[in-house]
């Protein structure tokens, strides 16, 4: 998802390591992608057992 026009945190980090050589920078934008994620995952996870919960009881 992207493309030439739109940046996305990922394509960021990864400029950050091969053309710039920034690795710190690159390091603190991948961590905060990765809990991006985790916290986008536990809500999803937090959503999806309130459903099942719902439908089977």
């Amino acid at each position: 998802l992207g493309g030439a026009d739109f940046k996305v945190l990922a394509t960021s980090v990864y400029e950050q390591v091969l053309f710039y050589i920034d690795w710190s920078f690159a390091a603190v934008m991948a961590n905060v992608l990765l809990v991006m994620m985790l916290i986008i995952a536990a809500i999803g996870s937090r959503l999806e057992m309130r459903l099942h919960r719902k439908l089977h009881f």
